[in-house]
This record gives structure tokens, sequence and C-alpha cells, in this order.
């Protein structure tokens, strides 16, 4: 019974050796990178909790644009006092407990309070060619 099977299967959609090792090949090759594209969501960036997010949008279109700040109080009672999310393309980290905020911009404001090092600042010298 199982060769009629296969063979009604074959009469419908014939495929030699080199077919089905090139269709292996795709396959095992779509499963590798979808494990690397897994692997690489989860080591990039934060690992804090947040909604769950839509491809290339985010969240965009779960905050309501005239009332942002009660989705964000939403979300804040749900996921905790600081919590992530990514509107478009941008990763935004949301404090909604003040004590984080407390601890993260008064306690530790020296770590974030810095100035960059600017490279090519250079001495400006005038020199007077006319003369």
């Amino acid at each position: 019974m199982s060769s009629i099977f296969f063979t009604d299967i074959s009469s419908i959609w014939p495929l030699d050796r080199s077919s089905n090792l090139t269709v292996g090949a795709i396959l095992t090759g779509l499963i590798v990178l979808l494990k690397l594209a897994k692997a690489h969501r989860e080591s990039r960036g934060l690992l804090l909790p947040g909604p769950t997010q839509l491809p290339f949008v985010g969240n965009a279109l779960s905050v309501r644009a005239s009332e942002p700040w009660v989705t964000y109080a939403e979300w804040g009672s749900r996921y905790g006092g600081i919590f992530k999310t990514r509107m478009l393309s941008e990763d935004i980290i949301i404090i909604h407990s003040e004590q984080v905020a407390k601890a993260l911009l008064e306690r530790r404001s020296s770590i974030y309070s810095d100035r960059p090092y600017f490279v090519a600042r250079l001495p400006c010298v005038y020199t007077n060619a006319a003369s």
C-alpha cells in the first residue's frame, strides 16, 4: 500500500536523485539561516522584557497615537519598571518605575553623563603668508 502512495507522488512530482539532493540542500540552508538569525537576535541588545514585536514595524501599530502614555502605562504594569519596545527601526527603553529612574539617573549619573572625546579636535594655527 505504501508503494502505491510513493508511485502516485512520483507521477505527480517526478524527482530524480539530484533533485532530492538540491531540495535537501535548500532546506538545510534555510534551517541554518533561521538558527543564525535567531541567535543574532538573542545576542544583540538588552534582554529586557517587552511586548511582542511585528517584523519591520515593531510595536508602532500597538501604541495609540492620541494617548501613547496610556499604552506605556499598561505595558509598565505588565512588564515591570523598565522594559524595551521597538518603534520601526528604533529600540526604545521605557522607565516606568520611580525607583528604577532614581537608580539609573541619579545614583549612576556619572556613567551616563560623560562627554564624547573628539579625536579631530586640532589647534588652529594662523600663519600670515603675505608678510
